[in-house]
């Protein structure tokens, strides 16, 4: 009977579950919920992602090893691993930079990186602990914490979409994504020709590289840089938790999305959210070396040369002893130079971090410099030699991480600082004058008035990637942090401790910018180039929003007022995003259409895309010079020679540069160096000649002979009244 009933039971299921097949089958077979297209769209998404944290992951894990072997303790460790990825990913950069310049493929990406995690297993798995760790963080319970934690995550969520899009950004279809394409397609790092900007550093584009060698996916490194600005947002709001609580670190991460093109940022393959990253990590650092440097003649300075001693009974290794010859050489010239040891390596991990942002991009000079002092006027307190001797490991270590790039652009270009200050390869003294344009800053100008007003300027003027600053950071950094000489004596020793450090180093890199957009380059005015400011602003002004909430409630509780309209302006920020997340379109990427991939670009870039296309008519092998155009991501590099205009300057540095100018002379050298074709953008011809002032009445008139005498339209793309693009032949002789 049990037999006869036991089967019974497994027919009940067999039949319900055969029936439920069946009819789930058949009915999804004719409603299909996932197409092809849109599996591929959904998979791809997924593969970015996961070769994006498994690129944070071996750079955690490189970044911890280092972290312990320098011995170097951590107040939690969630500031332990981020000072890891902030250490580890720039040294995975290098690490890949060598590699990449011998082979630049699938294989050898795949096989660098295994290798690395292999060797960094356990300090990758503390990584991936603290990373589960961050993940079953609930949601805090009371209404204005949940208020702001939903604000970051929603909005980092936001983001991420986006990051999953197509690359359509200007600056990636120029170079941050140009660049690594053409390495690929090389098979390794190169000096790629006619594109000045791939003689900037490169530390977060060679990771870009290595991602792309490795899925063959331009839509992966956006999704990199998200990690790095999720990364960020957790640095900011764990340092500000530690000083103001819980709410204080959901506010600090707030107030960092508030800005427009903070949030932005971490949907495109930009690079600036690295240095942010490791600014932030880099005043933990100096709070560390701060507190060795009270602790130096106490008790913590027995105890750690005990525990030192205790370890040394397991020999270190001969690379280990080699890394920290040059601390040990520093410390010689102190008193007591085994007590000097940490704070040396604190001095020098400082500088690592700083001269990674170096390599980052050229403008987070001023973060070193910034740092530099800061290392020596604290560092005062144990005597000027002692101050001289941590700046000289702080500034040695910083030296030497930027080393490769400076001997990457000496054998490349004959030039360690490409494309600046010397002559070399194809800029010249024409084309330096053209790029930077010195004397062109706010003092030379009708808008010297801004200058007093900076800060006010760059907040209410600040167009994202548009406009004299070139970026959106929001009302609240401006509106709070001025408040704090008002409040800043309710806050506790500790806070108003680590105000008093990052307000000079703040202060020291505002002066800085402020000179340079005064007296310098236009190009200087940009607030993106000093963007790595605003994660420790971020922090401020969260203080401050604390320090008004303890005054006194009577007559009228400011605290609470003040918190209303930080309420407000978060949830217009919100709205803006959507408004601008609904204007990208994410639901055509992600339609399930065919051509969805196709069909995105062409609403994101418009007749640029629908001419990078129509050049595919054209022969495989001819080489078409590009004129006022300096994008060419999507030129199909396999089939055609592209040469961008990156600096725009085409027709002005041909002008003098080339023979006597003339029409004739320019077609003969243009013909000479294999130009097939000329695609000239129109747009930016006409916005030239209306807007830029360096050019002369005779340019624009050779212009016109140039085309009349030497050119034959081939195809022009844009509406009648709007022509965007023209191809032009070489007229027969």
């Amino acid at each position: 009977m049990r037999t006869r009933g036991a089967v019974g039971q497994w027919a009940i299921v067999l039949v319900t579950l055969t029936w439920l097949t069946l009819i789930l089958g058949l009915y999804y077979w004719a409603h299909k919920p996932l197409t092809p297209p849109l599996a591929a769209a959904v998979g791809g998404a997924l593969l970015d992602s996961a070769v994006a944290f498994a690129l944070l992951t071996v750079g955690a894990g490189v970044g911890g090893a280092l972290l312990r072997r320098l011995e170097t303790t951590w107040p939690s460790p969630a500031q332990a691993a981020i000072v890891s990825v902030a250490l580890g990913l720039p040294l995975l950069s290098l690490i890949l930079l060598g590699v990449g310049a011998l082979a630049l493929t699938r294989w050898s990406m795949g096989s660098a990186l295994l290798i690395l995690a292999v060797l960094t297993w356990r300090d990758g798995l503390a990584w991936l602990h603290q990373v589960i760790a961050w993940l079953r963080t609930p949601l805090p319970r009371s209404p204005w914490e949940r208020f702001l934690a939903v604000f970051v995550i929603g909005l980092a969520g936001l983001a991420l979409t986006l990051a999953w899009l197509p690359p359509s950004e200007w600056d990636a279809l120029t170079y941050h994504l140009a660049g690594p394409q053409q390495y690929v397609q090389e098979g390794r790092f190169y000096a790629a020709p006619h594109n000045h900007f791939l003689g900037f550093p490169q530390v977060v584009e060679t990771l870009f590289a290595a991602q792309l060698a490795l899925t063959g996916r331009l839509t992966g490194a956006a999704v990199l840089h998200w990690g790095i600005g999720a990364l960020l947002l957790l640095a900011v709001g764990e340092r500000a938790a530690r000083l103001g609580g819980s709410a204080t670190g959901w506010l600090a991460a707030a107030i960092l999305l508030s800005a427009r093109t903070v949030w932005t940022e971490m949907g495109v393959p930009y690079v600036d959210l690295l240095p942010m990253l490791l600014a932030v990590a880099g005043l933990n650092v100096v709070e560390r070396w701060d507190g060795w440097q009270r602790n130096m003649g106490r008790p913590f300075a027995a105890a750690y040369t005990n525990r030192r001693d205790a370890e040394s009974a397991e020999k270190p290794s001969r690379t280990l002893r080699t890394s920290l010859r040059p601390l040990r050489l520093c410390g010689e010239i102190l008193p007591g130079n085994s007590d000097s040891l940490p704070g040396l390596r604190l001095a020098a991990l400082l500088g690592a971090l700083a001269g990674f942002g170096l390599g980052t991009k050229y403008s987070v000079l001023w973060l070193v410099l910034a740092f530099g002092v800061v290392v020596l006027w604290r560092g005062r307190a144990g005597g000027w030699r002692a101050a001289l001797s941590h700046g000289t490991a702080y500034a040695l270590t910083a030296f030497i991480v930027f080393l490769p790039w400076l001997v990457r652009n000496a054998l490349w270009y004959h030039n360690p600082l490409y494309p600046f200050v010397f002559d070399a390869a194809e800029m010249d003294s024409i084309r330096q004058d053209w790029y930077s344009q010195p004397g062109s800053g706010l003092i030379y100008g009708d808008d010297a008035w801004q200058l007093p007003l900076l800060p006010l300027a760059a907040t209410v003027l600040g167009l994202e990637e548009a406009g004299t600053y070139g970026a959106d950071i929001g009302p609240l950094f401006l509106a709070l942090i001025p408040l704090l000489a008002l409040a800043r004596g309710r806050l506790s020793e500790p806070e108003r401790a680590w105000l008093r450090l990052a307000g000079l180093w703040a202060a020291l890199i505002l002066a800085a910018w402020w000179l340079s957009a005064a007296f310098g380059s236009y190009i200087n005015l940009q607030t993106r180039l000093v963007l790595y400011l605003f994660g420790p602003l971020a922090i401020a002004a969260a203080l401050t929003l604390r320090a008004l909430w303890m005054l006194p409630p009577r007559p009228i509780h400011l605290g609470f007022v003040v918190r209303a309209l930080v309420a407000l302006a978060l949830a217009l920020t919100a709205v803006l995003a959507l408004r601008l997340w609904g204007e990208r379109r994410v639901p055509l990427y992600f339609s399930g259409e065919e051509g969805y991939e196709r069909a995105y670009l062409e609403h994101a870039l418009g007749w640029h895309y629908a001419t990078m296309r129509k050049l595919d008519t054209l022969p495989a092998g001819v080489t078409v010079r590009f004129l006022w155009e300096p994008r060419y991501l999507y030129c199909d590099g396999e089939r055609l020679r592209c040469v961008p205009d990156s600096l725009m300057d085409g027709w002005y540095y041909a002008r003098r540069a080339v023979g006597d100018g003339s029409p004739a002379a320019i077609a003969a050298q243009w013909q000479a160096a294999g130009a097939d074709y000329l695609l000239v953008y129109e747009f930016g011809r006409t916005f030239e000649q209306e807007h830029a002032a360096l050019y002369d009445p005779a340019d624009w008139t050779a212009w016109g002979q140039f085309v009349a005498g030497h050119l034959q339209e081939v195809w022009r793309t844009g509406n009648p009244d709007d022509v965007q693009y023209i191809l032009y032949g070489w007229r027969a002789p």
